[in-house]
């Protein structure tokens, strides 16, 4: 299977365990399918990601600039600006999913929890807005946005 096909399959998979509410898995899946559509992409354009010890890193999001300036010489201008956003997309969801990769697959020990007990109900919404409501019964005692929060904690 080449590694666009593969990223499909992840991506099916990943939707199919959202509609099962298992987040942890979707969240991991969704990783896999980012990961390997940009692996697939740097294959194409005959980009090197691998280490200099030989290894093959998860976060290539780093060689996503080399990609878009290979790329744009065969991009028609009105094209350049929509590329090089999707480009940057996919540079920042993987460097994210790639970051919290070990809390989608492996228990948190020191907590004692398992990945379905972190990534639950709250993954499925949007976290700031549960973030202001665990503000609002606890420190910070608003009702707006995660970003106020962190306004009032700079300020206090």
């Amino acid at each position: 299977m080449s590694g666009i096909e593969d990223a499909r399959s992840r991506i099916d998979a990943s939707e199919e365990l959202l509609k099962k509410m298992d987040y942890a898995g979707a969240i991991r899946e969704a990783g896999a399918c980012i990961e390997l559509s940009v692996k697939a992409l740097l294959d194409t354009l005959g980009i090197v990601y691998t280490t200099k010890q030989g290894r093959i890193p998860h976060d290539v999001s780093d060689k996503v600039p080399e990609a878009f300036e290979k790329l744009k010489p065969f991009l028609e201008d009105w094209q350049i600006e929509s590329v090089k956003k999707e480009l940057a997309r996919a540079m920042v969801l993987l460097r994210m999913l790639t970051s919290i990769r070990n809390y989608v697959e492996y228990p948190i020990k020191q907590l004692e929890l398992e990945t379905k007990d972190v990534f639950d109900h709250y993954f499925s919404k949007e976290p700031w807005k549960e973030h202001g409501r665990f503000c609002e019964k606890s420190t910070c005692n608003h009702k707006k946005s995660y970003r106020h929060c962190e306004k009032e904690k700079e300020n206090s």
